[in-house]
């Protein structure tokens, strides 16, 4: 008797990288972190989240209500029950890219009547790719009974990186990042590398 089995996995490719939101969401904490206020100890207070606008906002509002807390303040869920009303507000909350590259880029060399080209991979002698988020934050605070100007933190600022290096020939990859431990390999061979 003869059996055969099989085993399948199923792989997703969600729109956005883990990366991505885990370098806003660092820039964010770093920012709000940054915010510095006078709140009178146990004071009630309203966060004004109604002009704050940026990719992860929720996660960003999220860390600036945690921020007054670290300050003394007692959330409030309303503005009719706050002492104070703290207005917050977004520069940036994004991630910008960028790379350099030393060698020959990914391309197709055309195939007569074939409807697609010979790929070519890229072959590079050294490259970097960078990803760095990025969060301006700013806040105003004022009274909720007359709305009498409280004090303010301008804009504070958070930064987080994420950057590849790629030596071939003497190859050594290189990977540092705040958001996990860095990590050095290094080989004796020559190597593609394709994305």
């Amino acid at each position: 008797m003869a059996g055969t089995g099989c085993t399948s996995t199923r792989e997703t490719n969600p729109q956005r990288t883990a990366t991505e939101p885990l370098l806003i969401s660092t820039a964010a904490d770093k920012a709000a972190k940054e915010i510095n206020l006078e709140i009178e100890p146990g004071a009630k207070v309203f966060v004004d989240a109604g002009t704050f606008e940026g990719t992860d906002a929720k996660y960003a509002i999220g860390a600036l209500r945690e921020r007054i807390l670290q300050l003394g303040g007692a959330l409030a869920p309303d503005r009719a029950s706050a002492d104070k009303v703290v207005e917050i507000r977004s520069g940036a909350l994004s991630v910008d890219q960028s790379s350099t590259l030393v060698g020959i880029p990914h391309f197709e060399i055309p195939i007569p009547l074939a409807s697609t080209g010979l790929g070519i991979p890229e072959i590079a002698l050294f490259k970097k790719s960078e990803r760095k988020g990025a969060a301006k934050f700013a806040a105003t605070s004022y009274a909720a009974r007359d709305g009498r100007a409280g004090g303010a933190s301008g804009p504070r600022y958070g930064f987080s990186h994420d950057t590849d290096w790629v030596v071939l020939f003497f190859r050594s990859e290189e990977h540092t990042s705040e958001l996990q431990s860095q990590s050095t390999i290094s080989y004796a061979v020559f190597c593609l590398k394709k994305k």
